[in-house]
Parts: C-alpha cells; structure tokens; sequence
C-alpha cells in the first residue's frame, strides 16, 4: 500500500511542480524567488500531502471495520 501510496504523491508532484513554478513566476517576475518558493513549497505540500492520505486510508480502515462488524451483529 505504502508504494502505491508514494507513486500517487509523486506523480501529483510531478504535475504539480510546473504549475507551481509557472504561477508563482507571473506573480513575482522573478526566476530565482520563483524557483526557491516551489521548493519550499514542493516539500512542504508533499509531506503534509502523504500525511493526509496515510490519515484518509486508516479513517477508511477504521470505518470499514466497523461497518463488518455491524453487519455481523445484524439479525
């Protein structure tokens, strides 16, 4: 799970990276300042990313045992 997982957040990555670049160059005009922002922000959004959807499958884990065990206690 956790190398589908990674495969997911990279590839978002991979799409995200450019338009990232591409925004924050228009609004500033400037390359450099451009270039340090997205990597910050590159890291930034990828582990907060990955943290998300590590938290999203274990609430949908939880809810999924719960839902089995309420059905084996139905009539």
């Amino acid at each position: 799970m956790n190398r589908l997982l990674l495969l997911k957040v990279a590839s978002w990555r991979l799409t995200s990276v450019p338009i990232t670049l591409l925004v924050t160059y228009l609004y500033s005009g400037k390359l450099s300042g451009s270039v340090e922002l997205t990597a910050l922000l590159t890291v930034v959004l990828t582990t907060c990313q990955f943290a998300y959807e590590k938290l999203w499958i274990r609430y949908l884990e939880g809810r999924l045992k719960r839902l089995i065990e309420a059905y084996k206690l139905a009539p």
